[in-house]
C-alpha cells in the first residue's frame, strides 16, 4: 500500500505555490504537447508492484483549473500543478516536472525544505508502444531525488499525456519497483472552453 501511495503522489498533479501566477498562452505553450492539460481530461494506468507483482488500477483525473492553478484527483487522493510560462510545477512541493526547454540534455535542479534533486529531459524518441499500442514522438525525463536513492522515468506522448511511469531505487543496478502503464485516457471536449 505504501508502494501505491507513493507512485499516486509522483503520478498526480500535485503541488506549488506562488504569489502570483502569470497568465499564459496555453495554446502555443510547448510543455502542453507533451501534457495537456485540460478539465474533464482522464488517464487510467495499470499500477504494477514490481517487488511483490501486485496491481491495481489508478484513476487520474482534472478536476478543475482555476487561473493556472490544476486540481487533480487520483483515485480520491487530490493533488495540485502549477502552469506558468515555461512549464508545469508541482504546488506544494514547489518545482518543475516539465520546463523549457524542451531537448535532449535540457535538466533543472530543485532543493525544497524536505528534498532536493535534479531532472533531465533525457531523451527524445520517434515513438514508444506501450500495452500493444504506439504513441508518436515521446519525450522522456528522469528525476533524480537525492537522499533516498530513487529514480522516477516518465514517458509522455505527444497530445497524450505521460504513458508510462517508472520508479527504481538505485543500487549499482538500478532496481525497478513500480510501474504504471496507460491504459487508456479520455479527453473530455464538452468541458474545453471552460479551461481556456
Amino acid at each position: 500500500m505504501k508502494r501505491v501511495l507513493i507512485l499516486i503522489s509522483l503520478l498526480s498533479i500535485y503541488y506549488g505555490c506562488h504569489k502570483s501566477i502569470p497568465t499564459i498562452n496555453r495554446q502555443s505553450d510547448e510543455i502542453m504537447r507533451y501534457f495537456p492539460i485540460k478539465k474533464g481530461y482522464s488517464w487510467s494506468y495499470l499500477l504494477t508492484s514490481l517487488q511483490d507483482n501486485t496491481t491495481s488500477v489508478l484513476k487520474t483525473t482534472i478536476e478543475d483549473i482555476n487561473n493556472n492553478e490544476v486540481k487533480i484527483n487520483s483515485n480520491g487522493s487530490i493533488f495540485y500543478y502549477v502552469i506558468k510560462d515555461d512549464g508545469i510545477m508541482k504546488k506544494a512541493a514547489n518545482y518543475y516536472i516539465l520546463k523549457q526547454p524542451i531537448k535532449k540534455g535540457s535538466y533543472w535542479e530543485f532543493k525544497t525544505d524536505d528534498i532536493e534533486g535534479k531532472i533531465t529531459i533525457a531523451d527524445i524518441i520517434p515513438s514508444k508502444e506501450v500495452r500493444g499500442k504506439e504513441y508518436k514522438n515521446c519525450l522522456i525525463t528522469e528525476e533524480i531525488v537525492k537522499g533516498q536513492n530513487l529514480l522516477l522515468r516518465t514517458y509522455y506522448a505527444e497530445d497524450v499525456g505521460p504513458i508510462i511511469i517508472e520508479q527504481y531505487l538505485l543500487a549499482s543496478q538500478p532496481v525497478p519497483v513500480l510501474r504504471a502503464e496507460l491504459l487508456g485516457y479520455s479527453f473530455d471536449e464538452s468541458l474545453r472552453d471552460q479551461t481556456e
